[in-house]
């Protein structure tokens, strides 16, 4: 996981991902967000070049 300016890194899962769904856990404290926020969710290939064909959809959460 990249911090992109949280001020802190955190090691990734090592587990192959095997099907359609990825899943993770993150403490609000490591995001620095709260409850009731909305936050952008970015994800690219780690293997791919850093072009824009590279971006899965943009991805927005509100969290509970």
């Amino acid at each position: 996981m990249d911090s992109m300016g949280f001020g802190k890194r955190k090691a990734s899962s090592k587990l192959p991902i095997e099907a359609k769904l990825v899943q993770a856990t993150l403490d609000y404290a490591d995001l620095g967000v709260k409850p009731g926020q909305t936050i952008r969710i970015l994800a690219r290939e780690s293997c791919s070049d850093n072009d824009l064909s590279s971006f899965f959809p943009e991805i927005h959460l509100t969290l509970k």
